[in-house]
């Protein structure tokens, strides 16, 4: 099994793991882990991330570039009864200035999927451009949208992120709340700026009255980085297990070149990213059987080798 390949290296990081500990300062993990552990038989879980990408808004795009891979290593990492539950992220953008008024200045980067790099590409081709930014309106696009699952068990989460009043745009943020907690939708919302600034701009509000949780960060701050003795031997790792991927089908080449182009950007914004990301792509979560053999015989058994040409 493929995976086995890098399992070595995750013990190294146990002593970096109690000198750096996660920072949950932006996504709440712990609330996350709450609500799965309440659910009786969950099967999925299910995030949608909402970024407001006005001009303002650039160092938290700085940030969640810097963070993606140890949150996807999060989420990855949770389990229920020993199981781990499929996780499907999906991503959208607002509030930028090239987007279409009459689509209230809202872009859908991604629908719900499990493909990881197709969500990291998404990610950092994001840019900041002006806007206005309307939270009801995109909150209630991602709602009406998304292939949300119907099995009350699964938990089903929306992140949003911003700057401005809440309570801006033509949608009511309070009924888009009513929506979303007829269906079992947790929305949760994080404020870039000061605490006591976000609730008066109805952040908390809008978290609160689905039963969500109300985060502020400062999205000026760069995300540190600490160097690891350990990080050139994961990531040496990460390059033997590229070369176990046997791309087939009409994409195959193309995805293969996508999955190292993600290595790059990851890469570019920290060795401990490129981290990150190398411990992800060895977990059961990081699935390729669209288009690596590999994973599909593993996932589908040989027989699926009788049907290529």
């Amino acid at each position: 099994m493929k995976r086995n390949i890098i399992t070595i290296a995750l013990a190294l990081l146990i002593n970096t793991a109690i000198a750096n500990p996660i920072d949950r300062s932006a996504y709440s993990i712990d609330y996350t882990k709450k609500h799965l552990v309440s659910a009786p038989v969950p099967v999925k879980i299910q995030i949608a991330i909402l970024f407001d990408t006005s001009n303002s808004m650039d160092g938290l795009i700085d940030q969640a570039k810097s963070r993606i891979w140890k949150i996807v290593n999060e989420m990855t990492g949770l389990t229920y009864n020993g199981q781990t539950p499929d996780i499907e992220f999906a991503l959208y953008d607002y509030g930028n200035q090239s987007l279409s008024r009459s689509a209230n200045f809202i872009r859908q980067q991604t629908p719900f999927t499990t493909d990881l790099d197709f969500l990291s590409q998404k990610l950092f081709a994001l840019r900041t451009n002006g806007g206005d930014e309307y939270c009801g309106a995109v909150i209630e696009r991602s709602i009406m949208d998304l292939g949300w699952s119907f099995n009350n068990n699964d938990l089903k989460m929306i992140y949003i992120a911003g700057n401005e009043p809440f309570n801006q745009g033509p949608v009511d943020y309070k009924s888009v709340c009513e929506i979303a907690t007829s269906k079992n939708i947790f929305v949760n919302t994080i404020y870039c700026g000061d605490y006591n600034q976000g609730v008066k701009e109805f952040w908390r509000d809008g978290a609160s009255c689905s039963g969500g949780d109300y985060f502020n960060i400062n999205s000026d701050n760069k995300v540190v980085h600490i160097p690891s003795p350990y990080d050139n031997e994961i990531r040496s790792y990460n390059d033997s297990l590229n070369s176990t991927y046997v791309s087939y089908g009409s994409k195959g080449i193309q995805r293969m070149q996508i999955q190292l182009e993600e290595d790059g950007n990851a890469a570019g914004q920290a060795g401990a990213v490129a981290v990150e990301r190398s411990i992800v792509k060895s977990k059961k979560s990081y699935n390729n059987s669209t288009w690596d053999m590999v994973d599909a015989v593993e996932e589908e058994g040989v027989e699926m080798l009788d049907e290529l040409k």
